[in-house]
């Protein structure tokens, strides 16, 4: 059977944007990976804080005075230093990661992964490339966009700060999602 891949790209990652991945994860039985969970990692450890005290609490982190930046703006700088020698570091990675998983008889439990973190179109066609889909989590009242476009069958959530999406967007997304997977299942079939 083949398993399902879901890439999640937001130009904003809230508690909204968490808690839709955690829905979509218990809806559909799914892992969740978090490619840019070695960029909180580094963060985390320059500020002195848990990863988990960084993602909830990014906007309330307050930077060393010695570093100058924003939490954003050092999780960015990171980012490109991992990038600068491999521009596909987190491609790479994720390529890695799926094969490692797709090994463990743990893996065999779930349907497949959900990835989040995808920031560029590099990333975003590893995931299409792979039979997988872009779940694209839209914040409303952010100035930053996505870094890559929206294809035309991928599915949207918009949100803002102060509004989660409701759960029957979530449960209708998720049921969009499983229709989309179940097709490619037949096609192959076929």
């Amino acid at each position: 059977m083949k398993k399902i891949l879901i890439g999640v790209a937001t130009n904003n990652c809230n508690n909204h944007t968490r808690n839709a991945i955690r829905y979509l994860c218990e809806t559909m039985n799914i892992k969740h990976i978090n490619i840019q969970q070695q960029v909180i990692d580094a963060a985390a450890a320059i500020l002195r804080v848990s990863a988990y005290e960084l993602q909830v609490n990014t906007e309330q982190l307050k930077p060393l005075p010695l570093i100058k930046l924003s939490t954003k703006e050092l999780m960015v700088k990171i980012r490109s230093l991992l990038c600068e020698k491999n521009t596909y570091f987190f491609v790479d990675h994720l390529d890695a990661e799926l094969n490692r998983r797709n090994e463990t008889m743990m893996q065999k439990l779930f349907n497949g992964d959900i990835v989040s973190g995808i920031q560029t179109e590099e990333e975003a066609d590893y995931i299409r490339s792979n039979g997988g889909i872009i779940l694209h989590i839209i914040d409303n009242n952010s100035i930053e966009k996505t870094a890559f476009s929206i294809l035309d069958n991928d599915p949207v959530i918009l949100t803002t700060n102060s509004t989660p999406p409701p759960e029957t967007t979530l449960q209708k997304i998720a049921m969009s999602l499983m229709r989309h997977f179940n097709q490619q299942k037949n096609e192959q079939a076929a």
